[in-house]
C-alpha cells in the first residue's frame, strides 16, 4: 500500500549566514516528509552596520558587507562611551559578505555605545551605529 501526503507550508523563516542554494524539509506526521524547491541565497552590498540583538547585555554580533575581494582582508571595530571614551578596539578577520565580529563589552555596564568599522588602519571609515547595553 502506497500513501499520499500533500501538505502546504505557508511560511518558512531560516537563518541562514552563507550564500548558495538550500532546501527547506519537514515531517508533517504519518511518516510524510515534504522537501521544497531549492532558494538561492544570495547577498546584496549594504552600507549599513548591523548590529543585533539590540538592546542587549553587553554581548553582541556586528556585521557589515564586504565583497569577495576583501576576504583575508581585516576590519577594525571600535566602540565608544556615551561620553566619546574609546572602550573597545579590536580587528576583526573578513571571510564571509557578512562576517560576524563578536563583541562581549558586559564588562563596561549599561548604557548607549556608539560602534565604528573601518578598513584595517583606521583610517577610513566605513560605517557607524549605535548599540544600547541593559
Amino acid at each position: 500500500m502506497m500513501w499520499w501526503c500533500s501538505r502546504y507550508v505557508n511560511n518558512l523563516s531560516c537563518r541562514h549566514r552563507q550564500t548558495g542554494s538550500i532546501h527547506g524539509s519537514g515531517n508533517h506526521g504519518a511518516g510524510c516528509t515534504a522537501l521544497s524547491n531549492a532558494v538561492a541565497i544570495t547577498t546584496e552590498s549594504s552600507n549599513q552596520l548591523f548590529i543585533s540583538p539590540n538592546p542587549n547585555n553587553g554581548a553582541f554580533k556586528v556585521r557589515f558587507f564586504s565583497n569577495y575581494q576583501n576576504y583575508g582582508a581585516l576590519r577594525h571595530l571600535v566602540i565608544f562611551s556615551a561620553l566619546g571614551q574609546k572602550v573597545y578596539d579590536k580587528t576583526f578577520p573578513i571571510t564571509a559578505p557578512y562576517s560576524a565580529m563578536d563583541v562581549d563589552i558586559r564588562n563596561l555596564g549599561k548604557g548607549t555605545y556608539f560602534v565604528m568599522v573601518t578598513d584595517a588602519t583606521g583610517e577610513f571609515v566605513l560605517a557607524t551605529g549605535k548599540v544600547i547595553t541593559q
